[in-house]
C-alpha cells in the first residue's frame, strides 16, 4: 500500500471535478436562448417543453419570460420541442379533483360532494390517469392559480405539440444557447 500525500489526493479530485464539469456527470445539459416572433419579436410568455427522442428520458418543460428568454436543464440527446403560450394572462385551471372530492353525507344522509372519499377504500382518482396522460406528452399541468406573465399573441398551433412543431434540436454536453424563431 502506498501511502500519498494530502497534495496529491487533492490535486486528483480537482482534476476529476473539472473532469466531470467539462465531459457532464449527469445527462443533462443547461439550454438557453430566445424564442422570436416571426416579425422578429420575442414572445412574450409560455412554455417550452423538450421531448427526448429516447422514451427512457423525461420531458423537461421551461417557462419562457416576457422577453422571450428561457432556460432549461435537458437530457442530452435528440429533443423535439414544443411552445406554448395559450395560457400567458390566464389563471390555469384548478387542478384535476381541487373543490370535489367527498365532504360526508348531507341533511338526508346522502353522499354531499360527488360520492365517496376518494382516499384508501374508495375508487381509484381519476386526476391520476390524467396527469399521467399529460406527462406523456410533455405537458406540465401547474395547477398553481396564478396568471402567466407576458402578454398573450397568437402563434401556429402547430408549435403547441412536440410532434408537429417541427422543432427539433441535438442537446450535447455543457451549456447551449438555442434561439428559435417561430414562424
Amino acid at each position: 500500500m502506498r501511502i500519498r500525500r494530502p497534495g496529491q489526493i487533492l490535486i486528483a479530485v480537482a482534476a476529476l471535478t473539472v473532469m466531470c464539469l467539462t465531459v457532464g456527470c449527469s445527462g443533462t445539459c443547461t439550454v438557453s436562448g430566445t424564442v422570436t416572433q416571426a416579425n422578429g419579436q420575442p414572445l412574450s410568455g409560455g412554455d417550452i417543453t423538450f421531448v427526448p427522442v429516447d422514451t427512457s428520458k423525461t420531458p423537461v418543460t421551461g417557462v419562457i419570460k416576457p422577453d422571450g428568454t428561457y432556460q432549461v436543464s435537458v437530457p442530452k440527446g435528440e429533443c423535439k420541442v414544443a411552445i406554448d403560450n395559450r395560457n400567458v394572462g390566464k389563471a390555469p385551471p384548478p387542478p384535476v379533483g381541487a373543490g370535489g372530492g367527498y365532504s360526508g353525507p348531507d341533511k338526508s344522509g346522502a353522499p354531499k360532494g360527488g360520492g365517496p372519499p376518494m382516499g384508501k377504500g374508495g375508487p381509484p382518482n381519476p386526476g391520476d390517469k390524467i396527469k399521467e396522460k399529460m406527462q406523456e406528452k410533455g405537458v406540465s399541468p401547474t395547477g398553481s392559480g396564478q396568471a402567466q406573465a407576458g402578454t398573450y399573441v397568437k402563434i401556429d398551433p402547430k408549435y403547441h405539440d412536440h410532434e408537429k412543431s417541427g422543432l427539433v434540436f441535438t442537446i450535447s454536453g455543457g451549456s447551449q444557447k438555442i434561439d428559435i424563431k417561430l414562424d
